[in-house]
């Protein structure tokens, strides 16, 4: 965690370390970084980090009581771009917890989709990137408008993944992963 001062004396859960930088301070010891704007909204509450197997990331989130004994949970990356029911928002590095406005964009599922990591069964540790048994070959893929495009056959896996990334950003812009 960065050195700086709390801003609040009674609840030590907000931190800012610069003129627009702040913390929020989550449970499990974990903090998300935000906009110093947005502090005083999220130093009211009391924020959790919540793992997402799916993602393989944590999300800072908070419990909200509606009426009737009824709860649901809001999500501190929704709340900084005040996104409505339906929108997306991705993170732009793929950092859950950076929740700074410069790293938040409203997104389509499929644009959000084509901004992940690369798959935790990747064996080749690259996008796109998968050994060819058939061949011995490193062959790249990648997948537009529900359809897989083969990139080719490659001798190294360095060369497959420069055809998936040059593919990438022709098919995905601004939302390409490389």
């Amino acid at each position: 965690m960065p050195k700086g001062i709390f801003t609040r004396k009674v609840r030590e859960v907000i931190r800012v370390v610069g003129p627009s930088i702040a913390y929020v301070q989550l449970t499990q010891g974990m903090y998300s970084r935000i906009d110093e704007k947005d502090a005083e909204y999220a130093g009211k509450h009391n924020w959790l980090a919540l793992w997402n197997p799916k993602t393989r990331s944590f999300y800072a989130v908070r419990n909200v009581s509606l009426p009737g004994a009824k709860r649901r949970s809001e999500l501190l990356h929704r709340v900084v771009i005040a996104a409505t029911e339906g929108v997306v928002v991705d993170h732009k590095d793929c950092d859950t917890l950076n929740n700074c406005g410069y790293n938040l964009r409203s997104a389509t599922a499929g644009e959000n989709c084509r901004n992940r990591r690369t798959h935790q069964k990747n064996t080749a540790g690259l996008k796109g990137v998968r050994f060819h048994d058939h061949t011995g070959k490193w062959q790249a893929r990648i997948s537009c408008n529900r359809r897989v495009i083969s990139l080719g056959l490659h001798a190294t896996p360095e060369l497959a993944a420069k055809a998936y990334g040059e593919a990438a950003k022709k098919y995905h812009g601004e939302y390409a992963r490389l």
